[in-house]
């Protein structure tokens, strides 16, 4: 009996030691490509928001409207916005590469699924950009036509135009990256 105590007791032990043996370095990989992907994910904001700035992105953004709704929605300037994005794009992407290096079978499927939600995030991100701006021409040009129309309350009107283009322009944008399908349609 005792001889079963033990031999299980080292069974346990060599088993403990080997899958120690297996883990540590996936750990310090998963921890290195975590490292590496936060400092690249960094370094690419940076070169994001320059990038943005250089190409004079704030002012097409004032031209279009989208700077002014920011402003009114109490978020930063949308270069901000897309160098964030940018980083965390890159950074959960070398986080989940890390987390699959470490083999668990639960979390296998993570990459690949992520890999296939950044494009549709992507086209969303375009639609939405789209949308704002074709809902700030439509109510422009709503709003210039009610007022040379006469008609009462054009601001009212305008605004519910707008409105509309921003509601159809968000359901696009949610279809577009599969979250709450079936609440959109």
């Amino acid at each position: 009996m005792g001889e079963m105590v033990l031999e299980a007791i080292q069974q346990a032990s060599t088993n403990f030691l080997r899958t120690a043996a297996e883990l540590v370095p996936r750990a310090v990989v998963t921890i290195s490509l975590v490292l590496v992907g936060w400092i690249i994910a960094v370094l690419l904001k940076r070169v994001t928001r320059l990038v943005l700035t250089r190409t004079g992105f704030g002012r097409l953004c004032e031209r279009q409207g989208l700077a002014e709704a920011l402003r009114n929605a109490d978020l930063p300037p949308a270069a901000v916005i897309l160098s964030s994005l940018v980083f965390w794009v890159v950074w959960i992407g070398f986080l989940l590469s890390g987390v699959d290096v470490l083999g668990f079978s639960a979390l296998q499927g993570l990459v690949h699924e992520f890999a296939l939600f950044v494009p549709r995030l992507l086209v969303g991100l375009v639609v939405v950009v789209v949308g704002l701006v074709l809902s700030n021409v439509a109510w422009r040009a709503t709003l210039l036509g009610a007022v040379n129309a006469k008609l009462p309350s054009p601001r009212v009107l305008a605004g519910t135009v707008r409105t509309l283009g921003l509601i159809l322009t968000a359901a696009m944008a949610l279809d577009q990256i599969a979250v709450a399908r079936t609440i959109v349609l």
